[in-house]
């Protein structure tokens, strides 16, 4: 299986010219390509893991008003009681890295 998108950054960071690459794993070349940029593709490609935890992350977070919200709401709690009270950020905190633990980098 190929992450048509993630192989296409990570082509294009090891800087080779290309227009594209499909979900078969054809890479679509520009002229300009040299011969040591095509073998060092195809090592790319062999060792391309579909695998983006950048994006199961991203879908596994709670939405982002959500978030918002009850960051406000738990810093305004620390807010009126003047205390060290860090319980609603504590959880905050825990949400995010139980989803960092499950997704790791």
């Amino acid at each position: 299986m190929i992450n048509v998108r993630k192989l296409h950054r990570e082509l294009v960071s090891a800087g080779i010219p290309i227009y594209g690459c499909s979900s078969e794993g054809r890479i679509d070349f520009k002229l300009e390509v040299t011969q040591a940029q095509k073998v060092e593709a195809n090592n790319i490609l062999a060792n391309h893991s579909p695998y983006d935890y950048a994006s199961e992350r991203r879908k596994a977070y709670p939405p982002l008003g959500d978030q918002l919200d009850h960051l406000f709401w738990a810093l305004k709690k620390l807010r009126d009681s003047l205390g060290m009270d860090w319980d609603g950020i504590d959880e905050w905190f825990k949400k995010l890295q139980t989803v960092k633990d499950k997704y790791p980098k």
